[in-house]
């Protein structure tokens, strides 16, 4: 298991590596607000409300609604579907995606947790000229590598690495990389808060981003009722001894 998390660390640190060789990039920012809910067992829901800005945070680029479902499969293997719509009018307007995620518990490192995701997606955008619709689909393919540590009490450090590939009518290229380092602080009830800094190099464009991200995140929880005691009617009240 130590392997793993050597590997992780290793691909976020030569991504890094590789960022600072690359020129100025535009600093962003991406904040979110979502909720997630399990409303039965084993199965997740996340919905989630996304702006991102860009010209060094001067302009809003594009909002994002995305709603996702995850379902436990056992041995920390959990089957993913994605969906989002985006305003954008220069990245996609809809995108749909299916994938599987593998987690790992690390407890020789302490309260750690070892993550791999891969991702697959098709996603449409608008044509160039807005009188031809919408554009034939393209297809990604996502593979997340995470590492997440309990560093405080209620803190949580999380170094990532997702490298991503495109496949556009039939060329199947490598496409960007992003890596990022995020700080989660659980807050009181069902509230939590996230911050993060990601470096995104672009490998089929000269455009790469410095963004800041942050993320608020509520849980919301089925309210159990309590359990009523039983009546034993073999037990007398005090009231009639």
């Amino acid at each position: 298991m130590i392997k793993y998390t050597i590997l992780c660390l290793v691909f976020v640190c030569s991504s890094v590596n590789i960022s600072a060789q690359s020129n100025a990039a535009d600093l962003n920012l991406w904040t979110s607000f979502e909720v997630k809910h399990q409303p039965i067992k084993k199965v997740e829901l996340t919905a989630q409300f996304l702006s991102r800005f860009n010209q060094n945070i001067t302009q809003l680029n594009a909002n994002y609604f995305s709603l996702d479902a995850s379902r436990k499969l056992g041995n920390g293997l959990r089957i993913l579907l994605e969906s989002r719509f985006s305003t954008s009018y220069s990245w996609d307007r809809l995108r749909f995606g299916i994938g599987l995620q593998k987690s790992i518990k690390l407890d020789s490192l302490g309260k750690s947790e070892f993550k791999i995701r891969g991702l697959y997606q098709y996603q449409y955008s608008l044509a160039e000229d807005i009188r031809y619709g919408i554009e034939l689909p393209q297809q990604n393919f996502r593979l997340r590598i995470s590492w997440t540590n309990k560093i405080f009490k209620k803190t949580y450090l999380t170094l990532q690495s997702e490298p991503m590939w495109r496949n556009e009518d039939g060329d199947f290229f490598f496409r960007r990389v992003r890596s990022n380092v995020n700080i989660k602080r659980l807050l009181p009830g069902p509230w939590s808060i996230e911050l993060g800094y990601t470096r995104q190099i672009n490998f089929n464009n000269p455009s790469n981003f410095n963004i800041i991200t942050t993320d608020v995140s509520y849980e919301w929880k089925k309210k159990t009722k309590p359990k009523k005691n039983p009546i034993n009617p073999l037990k007398v009240s005090p009231s009639r001894k």
